[in-house]
Formats: C-alpha cells, structure tokens, sequence
C-alpha cells in the first residue's frame, strides 16, 4: 500500500469518526429521528407490571414480549414520544387495552394491571338464605333464614352460622328465643370474631341483645341500650350526602362512594405514580344506566361492583378510558367480597353462592 493510499484512508477514517462520534453520542443518550415529525428527538418508555406474570405484551397490535417470570414486569425502552396502543392478554383471561401517551426522557407506567379469568365458577354454600353477614376474619357466615309453621299458617325466622374452614351449617337462635310474639330483626353486627349485636323490633319498641356464637348452646343476653359498634366516621364530611356507601381500599389511600347510578374515587393521600392525584381529588370514574347495588375494593386499583342483575370488575385508572369486564348476570344479587381468598360470594333468589378464587 503506497503512502498516497494510507494517507487517504486515513482521512477517510477522521471524516467517518467525525461524522458518527456525534450520532453515536446522541444515540446512547437516548436520542431518535423521528421520521413523522422530521426532527431528532429524545426516547421515552413504558413500564408495566401484571398479575398473573408471563403475559403478552403488543404495542401498536405487534407483540413486543412477555412480563418477566419473577415480578411480571417489563420495560420497554427507546420508544419515540407518540401514542401507543397496549395490549395484554394471556389464555383463558380477559385482555387488556389502554392508549398511553410516552414522553420525552420519562417512563410511563401502569403497574396495577390484572386480568381476571374468562369463565369463574361458582358453587352453592346454602339455599333458603334470606341475608348474610361475614365476620371480621372472614371465616364465618350468619345467615338469616325464614322457618314455616304450617299448623299456624305463619312463618318465623332463624339465625344459622356457616363455618367456611369446617364447611358446616350449624344452628345459632330462633325468632321465638327471644320473644313468643313477632320479633323482627332490624339490624346485626359483628362486635368481633365470635360475638353478635342484635337490634330487634317488637310491640312498638326496639330492643338490643348480644349473642356468643362460639358458645355451645350460643348464649343470648338482653343489653339495656344500643351497644353496636359506631360506623367509621371519618370519611364522611367529604362524602356526598346522596351517596349510598363507601368503601376504603386495603391500601387506605381511596374511597369509593356511590350513587344510584355514578362511581366516584376520593384520594386520601397523594398519588405519586401515574395517574397523579392530590389529596382530596375526587375523580368520576363510571355513570351505569342501571342502578348500583353495591362495590367492593378487589385489590387498591380494581373494584367489583353490581348494576342491575349484573356483576362487573373495573379498574380505577381512568386513563384512556376504563377496562371493565363482566363476570356473572344473575338475578337481584346481593354481593359480598372475601378478601382472604379472594372469591366473591353472592346472594341470589335465597341461594348463596361462592366463585372460584378471582386474583391468584
């Protein structure tokens, strides 16, 4: 090779590096052309994170990968700022979609997706069930049934505890335990685990007993006053007076209120991930056109709720608009959500129902 060719190779070489150093820079700072908006601009990305792991991610209808096996997240980097369409889906659960907005030099994220299962099961606990209330811990269920006297072309009502570990239905009181006459039971609480509050209705007055469901007989005592626990009031000054009812998250960093026909989420702390929130924000999350029964926190970021004669799942980001699944349509139901193990218990035309576990 002659001096007169190195030289030009070299040369060429200096030019090259002179030309790329700079772009190689910039592209390990993140820097992209974006060829739409013809402008060199900075990347962003998507983090998300799911329950159940090992799920497909799509962007924009491509499948990108799946969440990783360990924490069922993923990180998508060196995305151009633009929309994105985000698709999760796995066999045998409903998928999930949202459009979210990446920007420059930040992270978007949705770190509380859940797909819930296509087909849940439910069984039957019990018939002849009227109304129910779970205990504190969730292990046991009073049911309230009706009792016919045909000799007296009368019916009375009887009290019946459910243990869920044992699987069992045992007998706790009957109407004429505590009065031969009419005795209309107008509330029950749970004091704890193994205690019950009784406000009972008889010839014009009200009267108050407590009753020891752990007790073999359960033992029933007459109370001089109304002893039953105080509601939790704290939330209520910020509550809507024509508001149903309320819950707070496991969490306890929302509520959820309702009227005859809106949900709405109030903030008790601020909300650093995204979607960003104040404390005390309220934010409008569904108007149904049949009229709310009742809701229940699935996890912080998901409810349960019925309208109508129908059982949904929603989330509570309302980016993009909401992910709202249906799970069951059945007629008048009357819910309760078991947080232990996460199954959802209904009442139905006197028939208790329980569905397979909704969360893993």
């Amino acid at each position: 090779m002659t001096k007169k060719t190195r030289k030009t190779l070299f040369f060429i070489c200096l030019v090259l590096f002179l030309l790329l150093a700079p772009i190689i820079a910039l592209y390990s700072q993140g820097y992209r052309v974006d060829f739409d908006a013809k402008k060199l601009t900075q990347t962003g990305g998507l983090y998300l994170k799911t329950l159940p792991k090992q799920v497909e991610v799509y962007l924009d209808d491509r499948l990108k990968e799946k969440t990783d096996f360990f924490f069922g997240s993923i990180l998508i980097e060196n995305l151009l700022p633009k929309e994105y369409k985000i698709e999760v889906k796995k066999t045998g659960f409903h998928p999930w979609q949202k459009i979210l907005s990446v920007k420059e030099k930040e992270v978007t994220e949705a770190k509380s997706i859940v797909l819930f299962p296509e087909n849940v099961d439910f069984q039957t606990l019990t018939e002849r069930t009227e109304d129910f209330w779970f205990s504190p811990d969730e292990k046991k269920i009073v049911l309230f049934e009706e009792n016919s006297i045909l000799e007296e072309e009368t019916k009375t009502w009887s009290l019946k505890l459910y243990d869920l570990d044992k699987k069992l239905k045992s007998h706790l009181i009957d109407e004429r335990d505590i009065s031969k006459v009419q005795a209309d039971l107008i509330n029950l609480t749970f004091s704890d685990n193994s205690i019950l509050f009784l406000e009972i209705g008889m010839a014009e007055q009200t009267k108050y007993f407590s009753l020891e469901v752990d007790k073999a007989p359960p033992i029933l005592k007459e109370l001089e006053g109304p002893l039953l626990p105080l509601e939790d009031e704290i939330y209520e000054e910020k509550i809507p007076e024509n508001a149903l009812g309320f819950k707070i998250s496991p969490d306890e960093k929302k509520v959820v209120y309702f009227t005859d026909y809106e949900i709405w989420i109030l903030y008790l702390e601020e909300q650093t991930h995204q979607p960003r929130k104040e404390v005390g924000e309220k934010t409008f999350l569904v108007r149904l056109s049949e009229k709310i029964g009742d809701a229940f926190w699935v996890n912080s970021n998901y409810l349960v709720f019925n309208t109508g004669d129908k059982i949904k799942i929603t989330e509570v980001d309302e980016r993009d608009g909401l992910n709202i699944i249906d799970i069951k349509e059945i007629k008048n139901p009357q819910m309760f959500w078991g947080e232990n193990e996460k199954k959802l218990y209904i009442l139905s035309e006197n028939v208790l129902l329980r569905s397979s576990a909704l969360l893993p």
